[in-house]
C-alpha cells in the first residue's frame, strides 16, 4: 500500500517536492538514480492503493500507512479528503498520543505500520480499543 515515502518519491518525480527536501527524510538512497529511472518507480507506485480492505462483515480488517479517523463506509467509498489522505500517509497523532482514539466510530480493526516503536502498554492498550493495531517495523 502507498506510504509518505511512497508518496514523496512520486512528488519528486512530478517536481512537486525537491530531491533534497526526500533526501532528507530517507530518500537519500535515491540519490543516484536518474530522472527517467525515478518517474519509471513513481509510474508503478502511482498504482499502490492507500488502503487494503479485506474481507468483510465481522472478518473484515484495514491495513493502512499511518492514521485514519472515518468509517468502513468512509473507506469504501474510497472519497477522502485531502487532510484525511494526508492523515493516512503522514498522521502521527494516534502513535504518539496527541490524538483522541475514542473519536474513532464504526471502523474494523485497521492495522497501521506509522508508529512511533516506543509505546507505553497503555497506549498500546487504547489504540488497540479503537481499532488501530500497530504493525511492528519489518513485519
Amino acid at each position: 500500500m502507498l506510504g509518505n515515502h511512497e508518496d514523496s518519491l512520486i512528488a519528486v518525480a512530478i517536481s512537486v517536492m525537491r530531491r533534497q527536501v526526500w533526501y532528507a527524510i530517507g530518500g537519500a538512497w535515491a540519490e543516484t538514480l536518474g530522472d527517467d529511472q525515478l518517474e519509471a518507480l513513481a509510474l508503478r507506485l502511482a498504482k499502490l492503493p492507500l488502503v487494503r480492505i479485506v474481507g468483510e462483515g465481522p472478518s473484515r480488517f484495514n491495513v493502512l500507512h499511518a492514521k485514519f479517523f472515518g468509517s468502513d463506509a468512509d473507506l469504501d467509498a474510497a472519497e477522502l479528503s485531502n487532510a484525511a489522505r494526508n492523515q493516512m500517509l503522514w498522521g502521527r497523532g494516534l502513535a504518539l498520543g496527541n490524538a483522541d482514539a475514542s473519536r474513532q466510530k464504526d471502523l474494523s480493526t485497521t492495522y497501521v505500520a506509522y508508529a512511533n516503536s516506543h509505546y507505553q502498554a497503555d497506549r498500546l492498550a487504547d489504540l488497540y480499543r479503537h481499532g488501530h493495531v500497530r504493525v511492528p517495523k519489518g513485519a
